[in-house]
């Protein structure tokens, strides 16, 4: 299965994080991590993924080419080009709203996390 974690730019629960992808990767096997390179959360994605023995997709936004656009295109880009089945988001404002928004009317499973 292949899922996309998207939060907001400052989000930090790492354990929190970590403790949702153990949870749901032992109901459903994941075998590709996508992300957006979240300053905070990036790379415990990566060490929970490289441990686990799943393939890691990285999103960075491009931020010297589209400045305060950045992450909302890449958001859009990752969406369509990764092809997820599952979104699991976690909290953020509205660029990780417009996304969750976009994998629902595309008809992605989304999964919402609160703090």
């Amino acid at each position: 299965m292949r899922v996309l974690i998207c939060a907001g730019r400052y989000y930090m629960n790492a354990a929190l994080c970590r403790q949702v992808l153990e949870a749901y990767h032992a109901q459903h096997p994941l075998t590709v991590l996508v992300h957006g390179g979240n300053q905070h959360l990036g790379s415990t994605l990566e060490d929970w993924a490289r441990e686990t023995g799943v393939h890691i997709v990285r999103y960075p936004s491009n931020w010297q080419h589209y400045g305060k656009q950045a992450e909302r295109r890449r958001n859009r880009f990752m969406l369509q080009d990764s092809g997820p089945d599952r979104v699991i988001a976690f909290p953020g404002g509205s660029d990780t709203e417009e996304l969750v928004a976009q994998a629902r009317a595309s008809g992605i499973e989304t999964l919402s996390i609160d703090d």
